[in-house]
């Protein structure tokens, strides 16, 4: 079985690592937190991917639940997460995707979306004062998480929120020079300061 949070990680922050870590320990195996280089739907990510992968690569360092990966960087783009879906569905015999309800709220937009329930169950997870408004109908909801491992076209929700922190906020608070430490991991504040991260440009 094979657990993917994917994302842009533009940045990491420690809301992602709350995530990857509380679903690992529920579900007993590593979350693989999976960088979008160039995702088709989304405004495109300030940081590069090189320096966003690295980022992902040092928060995963500090927490053995999770691995990072860059298979979509090797993959054309745009970035289409039915591509890696199937591609990794080869290779694994379970797949399970763990997001918010911010993202089941746009999964309908995603390219080929009628289809993901071929591939993978999905762990959701509660944003704060983000509700659910539609889930797709080709999943049925669950209220055994264990069947997430077993089957595929499953939705479990899960029983805790992810933290309230947001990348936009990170980077809106880098820009105007506040401190942001305490939203992302100390090794990510590191290379986001060295490397003048998220600065206004002139």
């Amino acid at each position: 079985m094979l657990v993917l949070l994917g994302g842009t990680f533009d940045p990491v922050h420690l809301g992602h690592v709350h995530a990857g870590v509380r679903v690992s320990k529920t579900l007993e195996e590593p979350t693989t937190l999976l960088v979008a280089p160039t995702p088709r739907l989304r405004i495109p990510p300030e940081a590069t991917f090189v320096n966003r992968w690295a980022m992902v690569q040092l928060a995963c360092a500090e927490h053995p639940e999770l691995l990072p990966s860059d298979l979509e960087a090797t993959l054309p783009a745009p970035t289409e997460t039915i591509r890696t879906l199937a591609l990794l569905h080869e290779k694994h015999n379970q797949l399970v995707y763990v997001m918010g309800t911010d993202s089941l709220n746009q999964i309908n937009t995603w390219s080929d979306s009628a289809r993901f329930h071929l591939f993978m169950s999905i762990f959701l997870l509660q944003r704060p004062r983000i509700t659910l408004n539609r889930a797709p109908k080709s999943f049925q909801f669950t209220s055994k998480v264990e069947q997430l491992t077993k089957e595929n076209g499953l939705i479990y929700l899960a029983d805790f929120e992810m933290l309230d922190i947001s990348a936009s906020e990170i980077r809106l608070a880098a820009q105007e020079n506040r401190d942001f430490a305490h939203f992302v991991p100390s090794t990510v504040y590191e290379y986001i300061i060295t490397n003048n991260l998220y600065q206004k440009r002139d």
